[in-house]
């Protein structure tokens, strides 16, 4: 969450503090403590805490409390320190953990300060003149294989563990997008990030040399107009 409510932060930061400064006796891990980590967890992870049901985040959150006390105030850090908890736990399951990981990369993307700029407009001349640019990914994003596919607010689990390959990423506008990819998709983003010093020449010769009748212009068009990719002149 990248605006949490005022009075949830405070409280969050308030009784994070308590915890890290151990003074537990203010406090005693009563109502005050879990319903701000509850309020945490449930505002930054719903689509986990729908997945894992009330019986379960009970038991998660009780679970948190008394074994993994949160030792920074920051409300980010509270939140990164339950998926940490939940990755360790035995009572998490695997397709519970995929979608409470999924959601705090989303959420990091959210809150990463990294500046992503406005697309620049496509045209022709910048395939022609390919030596003097060069295509960035977005420093927000993040590319994640995962067990089950990404609607809007919903997740839908795939059969026999297939696996579907996301780029997380915030874009100009600062709406976070979760944009499937096929596997061509993947393969081109990672040529990208091991060449970040390429020049596009430079990049449609090895999509050339690898590629047969593979449309490069339009696929970075499509994956620029998306906010995922970012075209920049060399010497800006």
């Amino acid at each position: 969450m990248h605006n949490p409510p005022g009075q949830m932060l405070h409280q969050t930061e308030s009784l994070a503090r308590l915890v890290r400064d151990g003074r537990t006796e203010e406090c005693q891990y009563g109502e005050f403590i879990r319903d701000n980590i509850f309020g945490v967890v449930t505002n930054t992870f719903p689509l986990f805490v729908a997945r894992v049901g009330d019986k379960k985040l009970n038991q998660l959150l009780d679970g948190f409390l008394l074994k993994h006390c949160a030792m920074e105030p920051e409300f980010h850090h509270i939140a990164t320190e339950f998926v940490q908890y939940v990755q360790q736990c035995p009572m998490a399951e695997a397709l519970s953990t995929s979608i409470i990981e999924y959601e705090w990369t989303a959420f990091s993307a959210e809150i990463d300060c990294d500046v992503v700029m406005p697309a620049r407009d496509w045209s022709d001349d910048i395939l022609t003149s390919g030596e003097h640019y060069r295509i960035l990914l977005n420093p927000t994003a993040r590319l994640l294989e995962l067990p089950f596919e990404v609607s809007s607010h919903s997740i839908t689990p795939t059969e026999n563990h297939k696996s579907n390959y996301y780029a997380v990423f915030r874009h100009a506008q600062h709406h976070v997008v979760s944009q499937k990819l096929r596997p061509i998709d993947v393969a081109l983003v990672q040529m990208i990030q091991s060449l970040p010093y390429a020049s596009l020449l430079e990049l449609k010769l090895q999509t050339d040399a690898q590629l047969a009748d593979f449309n490069l212009a339009n696929w970075i068009q499509h994956f620029t107009h998306l906010g995922l990719l970012h075209i920049e002149a060399l010497g800006e």
